[in-house]
């Protein structure tokens, strides 16, 4: 993947139009892509757009993995995890349209900020305990579904 935030080694930028859906600008990347924040324009939402880099497309496995991977978040509701919108392929880029969720951090970002705390706050493990409860409802819903997250981390 290319070094450039706005940029997944596809000539991809922000401001740029694929299909339905207006890039704005770049979430996160991860082993299978790129998520940007784009707008789906026939639609008026912002959703998490995550792309499939073109690198990838020389291994049909990388693309049916990427396939699996929004089939089973399609299939799954839970309040725990982010809905699957759509799915396809535009302009030869292959992408997954998301539930996007507004100041979304993750686990590590809430892990980082504890850090910087000198004194724990009153509620504090009480809270701690109910988070990890909550990511075991969502993962054991994944679950009841017969998919199996294989990359549970903070950062996830």
């Amino acid at each position: 993947m290319a070094d450039s935030p706005t940029d997944i080694g596809d000539g991809l930028s922000a401001g740029q139009t694929l299909g339905d859906f207006r890039l704005i600008s770049e979430l996160g990347r991860g082993g299978m892509g790129v998520v940007w924040e784009a707008e789906q324009i026939s639609l008026n939402r912002s959703v998490a757009f995550k792309l499939l880099p073109r690198s990838f497309l020389s291994m049909e496995s990388d693309v049916d993995r990427f396939k699996r991977e929004a089939e089973a978040g399609g299939r799954i509701q839970h309040p725990g995890i982010v809905a699957v919108y759509q799915v396809g392929e535009v302009e030869g880029h292959h992408f997954i349209a998301q539930e996007l969720v507004p100041g979304g951090r993750t686990l590590a970002d809430l892990i980082a900020e504890h850090r910087k705390v000198v004194e724990v706050p009153d509620g504090y493990y009480a809270d701690a305990a109910e988070l990890i409860a909550k990511v075991a409802d969502a993962l054991q819903a994944a679950h009841d579904e017969g998919v199996i997250h294989r990359d549970v981390k903070p950062q996830n």
